[in-house]
């Protein structure tokens, strides 16, 4: 998130969904045992007002992580219910788009986001999942404890008595269900509790009645739910990361969609697929009666070698951290990077001439995109899935002129767009290595070739007003035009 300035938001947002998760897990529970309801409630509130307030987007993520584990643990009632609300809100949602945004492909999934391109093949994706994204040694160790997690689970779907837990453990296991604890407390001592029992309100008494009669068997019945729950947030997970990274076609576009199709948002969603299915399989292991010590031994052991090993000498995380550093250095010891101090200067003498009034078009991934940050200029660039209204037409109809070689074409889209009737065009050297992860970046392809370019300069469509090349040796052919809007 942090190589990719405009996603900050959505990193705060998947910074805290752990809150909001697990205040909705724990409403869960209370729905379950009637009991702290209110409370959970109100968490449930808060938590996901602050996170859709960090961006609104991270409901889909919340949804997709919590949707396994409502359909476990709810009644089908309560299920059908919610699934409504859900359809509902994607009707509205359908609405509200049809009516904002003119398309004729909203259902045609095939034809949407026609300009992206795999940037990963899918056993690259399948190993960056495993791995949790981390290299070197370390990440071959995170995918064997992954794959171990894995197994583990799946037993825990096929045979959930070999690790439910004792009765006499379940009262002192870290993480018991309040159910758990209460049939224990019931179970203790009979001949003390029916006073007791028969002194509580009737809504009290239903509910330790029902705890009382929980079985071993019905401990195995809630593993069971659990495990297909996180195996099931893993797959999904899994799915989404594959399908923004690996493949195109409807299907991955549609299962995408929500993330805005490209890796960086699934990339960051790798860790709430992972880590449950790690931790779920070490409780389940550490809870079992009828394993021996040593493995709940080595489990312990396995955990604190993966915490501690995945600290140290990832090469991931350090390719990260030199890469972010550096994109926050102006200097021109990378000058095909976004922004360099060669480029700075270029920036400032290009608002010098044009103002802050006349449009500029230019591609945004060599760094001109920076000219309206640091000097207000009014920068124009196409959008990666051109809409058919308001500044969608706009851009997709400069970027169709600039592609067309008709100079007339050009100068009467380009020109009325500018406050002060003049536009101009600035080309400033290719795309930067840092932005390639772009997926829609070919689309810009037309502000680079040189012959078209030379072309509108020759037959009058623009004139160059600066020229670039002798402020670096790698300038050639940097220079500003501006368009003939006579």
């Amino acid at each position: 998130m942090l190589a990719s300035g405009p996603l900050i938001a959505f990193g705060l947002a998947a910074t805290l969904l752990p809150f909001w998760l697990y205040a909705t897990l724990r409403l869960l529970d209370a729905l379950a045992t009637r009991e702290h309801l209110v409370k959970w409630i109100i968490w449930f509130f808060v938590t996901a007002g602050v996170c859709m307030f960090a961006h609104p987007r991270i409901v889909f993520t919340w949804l997709l992580l919590m949707a396994p584990f409502v359909l476990t643990r709810l009644p089908w009632k309560a299920i059908a219910g919610l699934a409504g609300v859900v359809v509902l809100g994607a009707a509205v949602f359908l609405v509200y788009m049809m009516s904002s945004y003119k398309s004729d492909r909203y259902f045609n999934p095939a034809s949407w986001f026609h300009t992206f391109v795999p940037n990963r093949t899918v056993p690259e994706a399948l190993k960056i999942y495993v791995t949790d994204n981390i290299g070197g040694v370390q990440g071959w160790f995170m995918a064997a404890i992954v794959l171990i997690a894995f197994a583990v689970t799946v037993a825990a779907i096929i045979r959930p008595q070999w690790f439910a837990a004792n009765r006499a453990d379940s009262a002192t296991v870290p993480g018991a269900s309040a159910i758990d604890r209460a049939s224990d407390s019931t179970s203790a001592q009979p001949h003390e509790q029916v006073a007791d029992f028969a002194a509580m309100p009737a809504d009290r008494r239903n509910r330790k009645t029902s705890a009382s009669y929980r079985t071993p068997r019905s401990d195995a019945s809630q593993l069971r739910r659990d495990a297909i729950a996180i195996l099931l947030a893993f797959f999904l997970v899994g799915l989404v990361y594959v399908c923004s990274t690996a493949l195109t076609g409807w299907f991955p576009n549609i299962v995408a969609a929500a993330w805005y199709r490209a890796e960086t948002r699934p990339l960051t969603m790798i860790p709430f697929g992972v880590l449950p299915l790690i931790v779920f399989a070490a409780v389940v292991l550490l809870r079992a009666g009828r394993l021996p010590n040593v493995t709940k031994i080595i489990a312990i052991v396995l955990l604190a070698a993966l915490a501690i090993s995945c600290q140290f000498g990832n090469t991931v995380r350090s390719a990260l951290s030199d890469a972010v550093y550096a994109n926050m250095t102006i200097d021109d010891a990378r000058p095909d990077e976004q922004l360099t101090a060669t480029k700075e200067k270029i920036l400032k003498k290009v608002v010098k001439e044009t103002g802050t009034d006349s449009v500029v078009v230019s591609d945004p991934l060599n760094g001109s995109m920076y000219a309206t940050a640091m000097y207000g200029a009014d920068m124009l660039f196409p959008i990666y899935n051109a809409k058919a209204e308001k500044n969608g037409a706009i851009f997709g109809q400069t970027e169709n002129a600039f592609a067309s070689g008709d100079g007339k074409a050009l100068t009467n889209t380009v020109c009325p767009l500018s406050a002060d009737g003049d536009a101009y065009f600035l080309s400033m050297g290719g795309q930067a290595p840092s932005l390639q992860m772009f997926t829609f970046k070919q689309q810009y392809d037309t502000f680079h070739d040189q012959k078209l370019i030379d072309q509108y300069a020759k037959d009058g469509t623009m004139r160059k007003v600066q020229d670039y090349s002798n402020m670096a040796s790698y300038a050639k052919g940097w220079a500003l035009y501006q368009f003939n809007c006579q």
